[in-house]
C-alpha cells in the first residue's frame, strides 16, 4: 500500500505548523510512506502537487492542515472548487466539489471513544486546506 501525507509549513502566527509535526513524526511499517510540508501559497502546492500524484500514484492520501480555531480534529467529507488568496475567488477545476467515500462521521466517533475529540465537517473552508483537499478528490475521482 502507498499512503502520501501532506502538511503546511508556517502560516500566520504559528511559526511551526501542527500539521507538519504530525506528517514529519508519522512512522508506520509494511507501507510506502510519501511525505510533503508544502508552504501556503498556490503555487508551492497546485502543480508540484498533481507532479506528485501522477508519480507517486497513492492509494490512500491524508492531508492535514490547521484551523486556529477548531477544538477538535475536523474530518473533513466535502471540498468544494474555490480558493480564497488574498481576497481574490478563483476555480480550480470543472467539478463543482468532490465528497471523500470515508465514512467521517463514524472515523470521529470512533477517534473520540479513544479519548481524541474528532468531529465530521462538512466545510474545509475555502484557502489551502480546501485547495489541496479539492486536488486529491479531483485526482483520486479521475483515476
Amino acid at each position: 500500500m502507498k499512503v502520501l501525507l501532506t502538511g503546511f509549513g508556517p502560516f500566520k502566527d504559528f511559526s511551526v505548523n501542527p500539521s507538519q509535526e504530525v506528517v514529519e513524526q508519522f512512522e508506520m511499517s509494511g507501507i510506502e510512506i510519501r511525505k510533503r510540508i508544502f508552504d501556503v501559497n498556490r503555487e508551492a502546492i497546485e502543480m508540484p502537487y498533481q507532479e506528485l500524484l501522477d508519480k507517486f500514484r497513492p492509494d490512500f492520501i491524508l492531508n492535514m492542515g490547521l484551523d486556529a480555531k477548531a477544538g477538535a480534529l475536523n474530518l473533513e467529507t466535502f471540498a468544494i472548487n474555490s480558493l480564497k488568496d488574498k481576497s481574490s475567488f478563483s476555480l480550480i477545476k470543472e467539478d463543482i466539489a468532490f465528497q471523500t467515500d470515508l465514512d467521517t462521521e463514524r472515523m470521529a466517533l470512533e477517534l473520540c471513544e479513544r479519548g481524541i475529540p474528532a468531529i465530521k465537517s462538512d466545510y474545509a473552508g475555502s484557502y489551502y486546506c480546501n485547495f489541496i483537499y479539492y486536488q486529491s478528490l479531483y485526482w483520486t475521482n479521475k483515476n
